[in-house]
């Protein structure tokens, strides 16, 4: 009897010494697996928001002024430069180190939006996926090197020069425009992601995209923009609109659209410049005061 008690003990000190891995001593996956590299490869994070109420702007290698009657501050910030690793993502961050300027309106809650960059950075963020820059860049400095041949106003719009996630329907007003040392193209457009969309204030802009002369770097500027007369919201969608025709997709159905695209363009074209809000004549007294270094 002595002998099985002291067999029992031994049993249960041999249980006691015995050690269960519990799972957070398991080794983690990363240590014993490659794990998969992250799309982008950034050089640093976004720089401190900074807001000016001063009428004259000077950050690094840019300048320029602001009129109050329409302009309440100015916010600028750096993003840093981000390359495109893997193919995987919507490309929306991928770009040169980029100083932006946020310009808030006086008269509503809107903001334009600037930002310049040096153009070879951009290339290069996208250096191993270059489909995604097309022809773009070479397309827009034929343009504005032979500006006799820029038709006012037409259906889609000039190549914009910077990867986004939309489309233009349309523009108008089209003109070359000098900046203080550089020139571009500014137009009226409408940019969205909706097919068959019509055209209302929702996402109207003044589009200026424009090089220094240099070369060197690339500035681009959207206005948010009303036209008096023009529908605050879009209507329906074509398909369904009392403007539509043939069934969604069809080819009559895209040619009345694209009949209704072009009509329209052609009215915005026609519009005075003092008829939208900001004028025309404003948002061309800002472009050709900002500077590029």
């Amino acid at each position: 009897m002595r002998r099985v008690i002291l067999f029992l003990i031994l049993l249960t000190s041999i249980g006691g010494c015995s050690r269960t891995i519990q799972p957070d001593a398991v080794p983690p996956v990363g240590d014993i697996t490659e794990t998969a590299p992250e799309p982008l490869l950034c050089s640093g994070e976004e720089s401190e928001h900074r807001t000016t109420a001063d009428r004259r702007v000077s950050f690094e290698n840019v300048s320029f002024s602001v009129d109050s009657s329409w302009v309440r501050n100015v916010e600028y910030f750096v993003t840093p430069e981000c390359v495109l690793v893997v193919d995987e993502i919507k490309p929306d961050p991928v770009g040169a180190r980029t100083l932006n300027f946020n310009l808030r309106y006086s008269a509503s809650d809107e903001e334009a939006y600037i930002s310049t960059f040096p153009i070879e950075d951009y290339r290069n963020a996208f250096a191993r996926f270059p489909h995604y820059l097309e022809n773009r860049e070479a397309d827009l400095r034929a343009i504005i090197e032979r500006p006799a041949s820029i038709r006012s106003y037409g259906v889609e719009a000039p190549p914009h020069v910077r990867w986004m996630d939309g489309s233009p329907t349309f523009y108008a007003k089209a003109v070359k425009r000098d900046f203080a040392n550089g020139s571009g193209l500014f137009v009226v457009t409408h940019i969205s992601q909706d097919a068959f969309i019509t055209i209302s204030n929702w996402q109207l802009s003044f589009l200026f995209q424009g090089f220094t002369r240099d070369g060197k770097y690339f500035v681009e500027m959207h206005f948010p923009v009303k036209l008096k007369g023009l529908a605050d919201e879009p209507d329906e969608f074509f398909a369904r609109s009392k403007k539509g025709k043939g069934e969604y997709g069809s080819s009559e159905h895209l040619a009345a659209y694209n009949d209704y695209i072009l009509r329209t363009a052609a009215r915005i074209d026609k519009a005075y410049g003092g008829d939208f809000q900001p004028s025309i004549h404003q948002i061309e007294r800002f472009i050709k005061g900002f500077g590029v270094r």
